[in-house]
């Protein structure tokens, strides 16, 4: 191995879901859908939630009028109380501080912004001026954020916080229903279609990569799944997944952090797609989901101050 390809590192990316917030706050997905449906009849208990996939239950308990009852109930979508957040801030700040180049997220709130500002709560919209695009569109996107982010400095660290199904502030980014889901993974064919070989061809020539959209943070990179169970109903990033197995550019590895009990099936399928398992010595039922949580943040970032180590070398 020679030395370029030694310490050759990938951009650091944190994929962060909504596993934090459940542990100051009980409400999930179910809770969401119960609160939004427009049909009475239909009782949506846990084992109506389990059988079929989030996407289409959306559908039912909408009556198929997904984007008006999220517009009518845009509230719901605002993420953790402020209470909750008293409790989030400090653990969401030491995710800011680790100069990650990309965070994706995908929740509609706000939870990362209002850890970096401590003055914006619940009720209180997000600054425009925070809103920033790549050069690779003329604007920042109403639909389909692919390549418009939120920049969110903390402590002298810049982070772009991709909301990558959307964000609460825009009720027609915001990705739920099945119809919306398949539109988003057309966009991502259509972008990547259009990209072809061109991250190949940049590394064979010496030049470094395109990162105009977060598409490309997720495929180059190391990602760090915390606090998102890959649901299999999230068949766009399982895609996503599967083509960054098949990216014939060099990239790097994606790490799912997760207790280990009840999820061999899906263990065995994300390491099928070329990914790694992050149980930490988590093997139980009922695991302390704080503690684990804990040992997980602490594990990505001695990850990611190995690959800044990795990048004075190469400076140097």
């Amino acid at each position: 191995m020679c030395e370029r390809e030694q310490y050759r590192t990938f951009p650091q990316v944190l994929l962060l879901g909504n596993g934090l917030n459940r542990l100051v706050e009980s409400s999930g997905w179910g809770d969401l859908l119960v609160q939004i449906k427009k049909k009475p009849k239909i009782y949506m208990d846990d084992k109506m939630c389990r059988s079929l996939p989030y996407p289409l239950l959306a559908v039912l308990a909408t009556d198929d009028r997904v984007d008006q009852a999220i517009k009518e109930n845009q509230k719901l979508f605002c993420g953790a109380s402020d209470n909750a957040m008293e409790e989030l801030r400090p653990c969401l700040q030491q995710l800011l501080s680790m100069g990650f180049d990309d965070i994706l997220t995908t929740n509609y709130s706000y939870e990362l912004e209002r850890a970096a500002y401590e003055n914006i709560t619940q009720k209180r919209a997000l600054c425009q001026k925070w809103m920033h695009h790549t050069e690779e569109v003329p604007r920042a996107e109403q639909k389909y954020l692919l390549h418009t982010y939120n920049a969110v400095s903390y402590q002298g660290i810049r982070n772009r916080v991709w909301h990558i199904h959307g964000e609460a502030r825009k009720p027609d980014s915001l990705i739920l229903g099945h119809y919306y889901y398949g539109k988003l993974f057309f966009k991502y064919q259509e972008l990547l279609n259009k990209r072809g070989n061109r991250q190949f061809v940049l590394e064979q020539q010496g030049k470094p990569p395109i990162m105009e959209s977060w598409l490309d943070a997720f495929l180059l990179g190391d990602v760090y799944v915390l606090g998102f169970g890959y649901d299999y109903s999230e068949f766009d990033l399982w895609w996503l997944l599967n083509r960054k197995k098949r990216e014939q550019a060099s990239h790097g590895t994606l790490h799912f952090y997760a207790p280990a009990a009840g999820n061999e099936l899906k263990f065995a399928l994300l390491e099928t797609y070329g990914a790694k398992i992050e149980c930490l010595g988590f093997w139980h039922q009922n695991p302390d989901y704080k503690a684990f949580y804990q040992k997980a943040i602490a594990d990505i970032q001695s990850r990611v101050n190995s690959v800044k180590g990795k990048r004075e070398i190469e400076q140097n």
